[in-house]
Protein backbone atom coordinates (compact mmCIF):
# COMPACT_ATOMS: atom_id res chain seq x y z
CA UNK A 1 0.00 0.00 0.00
CA UNK A 2 1.67 3.38 -0.97
CA UNK A 3 2.42 5.72 1.81
CA UNK A 4 0.12 9.13 1.87
CA UNK A 5 0.56 12.35 3.90
CA UNK A 6 -1.95 12.97 6.23
CA UNK A 7 -2.34 16.86 7.79
CA UNK A 8 -3.14 16.40 11.60
CA UNK A 9 -4.49 19.57 13.30
CA UNK A 10 -5.33 18.89 16.83
CA UNK A 11 -3.99 20.74 19.29
CA UNK A 12 0.06 20.04 19.88
CA UNK A 13 -0.71 18.26 23.49
CA UNK A 14 -3.15 16.02 21.79
CA UNK A 15 -1.11 14.74 19.15
CA UNK A 16 1.52 12.15 20.12
CA UNK A 17 -0.84 8.84 19.99
CA UNK A 18 -2.54 10.22 16.58
CA UNK A 19 1.34 10.44 15.17
CA UNK A 20 2.78 7.30 16.24
CA UNK A 21 -0.12 5.62 14.64
CA UNK A 22 0.20 7.38 11.96
CA UNK A 23 4.06 6.22 11.59
CA UNK A 24 3.41 2.75 12.45
CA UNK A 25 1.24 2.78 9.20
CA UNK A 26 4.47 4.01 7.41
CA UNK A 27 2.66 6.99 6.39
CA UNK A 28 3.88 10.86 6.96
CA UNK A 29 2.45 13.22 9.64
CA UNK A 30 1.87 16.85 8.06
CA UNK A 31 1.56 18.66 11.80
CA UNK A 32 0.06 21.86 11.99
CA UNK A 33 -2.67 22.23 15.02
CA UNK A 34 -5.22 24.63 14.51
CA UNK A 35 -6.00 25.41 18.38
CA UNK A 36 -4.50 26.01 21.28
CA UNK A 37 -5.91 24.81 24.43
CA UNK A 38 -5.33 27.59 27.43
CA UNK A 39 -5.87 26.63 31.24
CA UNK A 40 -8.23 29.54 32.93
CA UNK A 41 -6.07 31.89 35.29
CA UNK A 42 -6.16 34.96 36.83
CA UNK A 43 -4.32 36.06 33.68
CA UNK A 44 -6.67 35.90 30.94
CA UNK A 45 -9.97 35.19 32.65
CA UNK A 46 -9.85 37.03 36.39
CA UNK A 47 -14.06 36.86 36.06
CA UNK A 48 -14.81 33.67 35.48
CA UNK A 49 -12.14 32.30 38.56
CA UNK A 50 -14.74 33.12 41.56
CA UNK A 51 -17.16 31.15 39.80
CA UNK A 52 -15.03 27.97 39.01
CA UNK A 53 -14.11 28.11 42.49
CA UNK A 54 -17.38 28.15 43.65
CA UNK A 55 -18.05 25.35 41.82
CA UNK A 56 -15.30 23.55 42.60
CA UNK A 57 -15.95 23.65 46.40
CA UNK A 58 -19.48 22.79 45.78
CA UNK A 59 -18.20 19.50 44.50
CA UNK A 60 -19.87 17.18 47.23
CA UNK A 61 -22.92 17.58 46.39
CA UNK A 62 -23.02 17.14 43.22
CA UNK A 63 -24.62 13.13 41.78
CA UNK A 64 -23.11 13.33 38.71
CA UNK A 65 -19.50 14.67 37.10
CA UNK A 66 -18.94 14.35 33.68
CA UNK A 67 -15.64 15.28 31.66
CA UNK A 68 -16.05 16.42 27.96
CA UNK A 69 -12.56 15.93 27.37
CA UNK A 70 -8.91 14.98 28.42
CA UNK A 71 -8.15 18.59 28.41
CA UNK A 72 -11.24 18.82 31.03
CA UNK A 73 -9.70 16.24 33.12
CA UNK A 74 -6.17 17.16 33.49
CA UNK A 75 -7.22 21.23 33.70
CA UNK A 76 -10.07 19.90 35.84
CA UNK A 77 -8.02 17.90 38.22
CA UNK A 78 -6.00 20.64 38.81
CA UNK A 79 -8.52 22.79 40.41
CA UNK A 80 -9.95 19.67 42.25
CA UNK A 81 -6.61 18.81 43.97
CA UNK A 82 -6.35 22.42 44.92
CA UNK A 83 -9.05 21.94 47.03
CA UNK A 84 -9.90 18.24 47.82
CA UNK A 85 -7.39 16.34 49.09
CA UNK A 86 -9.48 13.30 49.39
CA UNK A 87 -12.30 12.92 46.45
CA UNK A 88 -15.59 13.58 47.35
CA UNK A 89 -17.56 10.02 48.27
CA UNK A 90 -21.00 11.46 46.56
CA UNK A 91 -20.26 12.30 42.62
CA UNK A 92 -20.47 9.16 39.88
CA UNK A 93 -17.48 10.42 37.67
CA UNK A 94 -18.28 9.97 33.51
CA UNK A 95 -16.19 10.50 30.82
CA UNK A 96 -17.25 10.60 26.94
CA UNK A 97 -14.59 8.65 25.08
CA UNK A 98 -12.16 6.20 25.92
CA UNK A 99 -9.04 8.82 26.15
CA UNK A 100 -11.12 10.63 28.65
CA UNK A 101 -11.53 7.92 30.67
CA UNK A 102 -8.19 6.53 30.40
CA UNK A 103 -6.98 10.17 31.51
CA UNK A 104 -9.24 10.24 34.47
CA UNK A 105 -8.05 6.36 35.93
CA UNK A 106 -4.44 8.53 35.77
CA UNK A 107 -5.79 10.83 38.24
CA UNK A 108 -7.86 7.96 40.39
CA UNK A 109 -11.11 8.74 39.57
CA UNK A 110 -13.20 5.44 38.24
CA UNK A 111 -14.96 6.54 34.82
CA UNK A 112 -18.25 5.76 33.72
CA UNK A 113 -18.57 5.66 29.71
CA UNK A 114 -20.90 4.98 27.05
CA UNK A 115 -20.87 2.37 24.42
CA UNK A 116 -17.79 2.75 21.71
CA UNK A 117 -19.07 5.32 19.55
CA UNK A 118 -17.59 7.40 22.42
CA UNK A 119 -20.09 10.74 22.50
CA UNK A 120 -22.64 12.45 24.49
CA UNK A 121 -25.73 10.51 22.59
CA UNK A 122 -23.95 7.51 24.21
CA UNK A 123 -23.07 8.77 27.55
CA UNK A 124 -27.00 9.78 27.81
CA UNK A 125 -27.92 6.28 27.20
CA UNK A 126 -26.51 4.80 30.09
CA UNK A 127 -29.44 3.62 32.35
CA UNK A 128 -27.97 5.85 35.60
CA UNK A 129 -28.93 9.25 33.46
CA UNK A 130 -32.03 8.86 32.79
CA UNK A 131 -34.26 9.32 35.82
CA UNK A 132 -32.48 12.24 37.20
CA UNK A 133 -35.23 14.13 39.47
CA UNK A 134 -33.31 17.11 41.25
CA UNK A 135 -29.84 15.78 41.30
CA UNK A 136 -27.11 18.07 40.29
CA UNK A 137 -24.43 17.59 37.38
CA UNK A 138 -21.79 19.10 37.02
CA UNK A 139 -20.11 19.40 33.31
CA UNK A 140 -16.24 19.86 33.09
CA UNK A 141 -15.23 21.50 30.03
CA UNK A 142 -13.69 24.14 27.94
CA UNK A 143 -15.47 27.21 27.32
CA UNK A 144 -18.29 27.41 24.95
CA UNK A 145 -19.24 24.01 23.03
CA UNK A 146 -22.63 22.54 22.32
CA UNK A 147 -25.27 22.24 24.72
CA UNK A 148 -26.75 19.42 23.72
CA UNK A 149 -25.55 17.21 26.64
CA UNK A 150 -27.35 20.28 29.52
CA UNK A 151 -30.40 20.24 27.69
CA UNK A 152 -30.99 17.02 27.33
CA UNK A 153 -29.92 16.48 31.29
CA UNK A 154 -32.33 19.30 32.10
CA UNK A 155 -34.94 17.47 30.39
CA UNK A 156 -34.65 14.63 32.55
CA UNK A 157 -35.19 17.10 35.63
CA UNK A 158 -31.26 17.58 36.41
CA UNK A 159 -30.09 20.24 37.53
CA UNK A 160 -26.99 21.15 35.51
CA UNK A 161 -23.92 23.31 36.23
CA UNK A 162 -21.05 23.72 33.90
CA UNK A 163 -17.61 24.20 35.13
CA UNK A 164 -15.61 25.68 32.13
CA UNK A 165 -11.64 25.58 32.78
CA UNK A 166 -10.06 26.01 29.49
CA UNK A 167 -10.74 27.98 26.35
CA UNK A 168 -9.11 27.25 22.90
CA UNK A 169 -7.78 29.96 20.61
CA UNK A 170 -7.34 29.48 17.21
CA UNK A 171 -3.94 29.32 15.75
CA UNK A 172 -2.69 31.11 12.14
CA UNK A 173 0.31 30.75 10.58
CA UNK A 174 2.38 32.99 8.40
CA UNK A 175 1.03 33.23 4.74
CA UNK A 176 1.74 30.27 2.22
CA UNK A 177 1.71 27.45 4.97
CA UNK A 178 -0.97 25.73 3.60
CA UNK A 179 0.56 26.21 0.05
CA UNK A 180 3.64 24.73 0.85
CA UNK A 181 1.71 21.49 2.47
CA UNK A 182 -0.03 21.18 -1.03
CA UNK A 183 2.89 21.68 -3.42
CA UNK A 184 4.70 19.24 -1.09
CA UNK A 185 1.59 16.82 -1.24
CA UNK A 186 -1.19 16.30 1.35
CA UNK A 187 -3.16 13.61 0.84
CA UNK A 188 -6.09 13.38 3.79
CA UNK A 189 -7.04 15.93 5.66
CA UNK A 190 -8.12 15.32 10.00
CA UNK A 191 -9.81 17.50 12.10
CA UNK A 192 -12.12 16.79 15.05
CA UNK A 193 -13.71 20.06 15.86
CA UNK A 194 -15.62 22.58 14.31
CA UNK A 195 -13.55 25.21 15.53
CA UNK A 196 -10.50 23.29 14.07
CA UNK A 197 -12.42 23.42 10.73
CA UNK A 198 -13.01 27.18 11.01
CA UNK A 199 -9.92 26.99 11.78
CA UNK A 200 -8.20 25.51 9.08
CA UNK A 201 -10.80 27.74 6.27
CA UNK A 202 -9.41 30.95 7.49
CA UNK A 203 -6.03 29.95 7.64
CA UNK A 204 -6.44 28.66 3.74
CA UNK A 205 -8.04 31.99 2.85
CA UNK A 206 -5.10 33.60 4.03
CA UNK A 207 -3.07 31.09 1.93
CA UNK A 208 -5.62 31.71 -0.98
CA UNK A 209 -5.79 27.78 -0.80
CA UNK A 210 -9.51 27.15 -0.01
CA UNK A 211 -10.59 25.34 -3.23
CA UNK A 212 -7.74 23.21 -3.06
CA UNK A 213 -8.24 22.10 0.62
CA UNK A 214 -11.70 21.38 0.17
CA UNK A 215 -11.00 19.03 -2.58
CA UNK A 216 -8.68 17.05 -0.47
CA UNK A 217 -10.71 13.89 1.31
CA UNK A 218 -11.02 15.11 4.92
CA UNK A 219 -11.95 12.90 7.89
CA UNK A 220 -13.93 13.97 10.00
CA UNK A 221 -15.04 12.44 13.76
CA UNK A 222 -19.30 11.55 13.68
CA UNK A 223 -22.47 13.06 11.58
CA UNK A 224 -22.87 16.02 13.01
CA UNK A 225 -18.67 17.16 12.16
CA UNK A 226 -19.95 15.54 8.66
CA UNK A 227 -22.50 18.04 7.94
CA UNK A 228 -20.58 21.10 9.04
CA UNK A 229 -17.55 19.69 6.77
CA UNK A 230 -20.23 19.44 3.91
CA UNK A 231 -21.64 22.91 5.08
CA UNK A 232 -18.02 24.30 4.64
CA UNK A 233 -18.12 23.28 1.37
CA UNK A 234 -15.94 19.28 1.58
CA UNK A 235 -16.25 17.31 -1.22
CA UNK A 236 -14.77 14.27 -0.04
CA UNK A 237 -15.80 12.94 3.53
CA UNK A 238 -15.00 10.10 5.20
CA UNK A 239 -16.55 9.84 8.88
CA UNK A 240 -15.13 8.24 11.92
CA UNK A 241 -16.96 6.67 14.19
CA UNK A 242 -15.81 8.79 16.99
CA UNK A 243 -12.71 11.05 17.61
CA UNK A 244 -10.60 8.12 19.41
CA UNK A 245 -7.37 6.87 18.11
CA UNK A 246 -8.51 3.56 16.98
CA UNK A 247 -12.07 5.12 14.88
CA UNK A 248 -9.42 7.82 13.09
CA UNK A 249 -6.98 5.16 12.05
CA UNK A 250 -9.74 2.90 10.86
CA UNK A 251 -10.69 6.04 8.41
CA UNK A 252 -7.44 7.01 6.95
CA UNK A 253 -7.26 2.83 6.05
CA UNK A 254 -10.76 3.65 4.57
CA UNK A 255 -9.37 6.63 2.52
CA UNK A 256 -6.43 4.26 1.66
CA UNK A 257 -8.64 0.98 0.59
CA UNK A 258 -10.98 2.24 -0.93
CA UNK A 259 -11.46 3.09 -4.41
CA UNK A 260 -15.53 5.15 -3.67
CA UNK A 261 -16.56 6.33 -0.42
CA UNK A 262 -19.13 8.60 0.07
CA UNK A 263 -18.79 10.46 -3.32
CA UNK A 264 -14.74 10.26 -3.28
CA UNK A 265 -13.55 8.58 -6.03
CA UNK A 266 -9.87 8.04 -6.35
CA UNK A 267 -9.48 8.26 -10.01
Amino acid sequence: MTAIKILVTRPQAQNTSFLNAISELGDEALVLPMLAIEPLTASNAASSLAQIKARVLDLAHYHHVIFISTNAVDIGCQWFDQYWPQTPVLPAWYAIGKATAKTMGGHGLPAREGDSTMNSEALLALPELQMLDGQKVLIVRGEGGRDHLKSVLQDRGAKVDYLEVYRRRSLSYPQGTTTKLIENGMDIVTVTSGETIQALLDQAMIDGTTQQILEIPVIVPGIRLENLAREHGFHHIFVAKNAGLDAMIAAVNAVKTTRSYRGFSSE
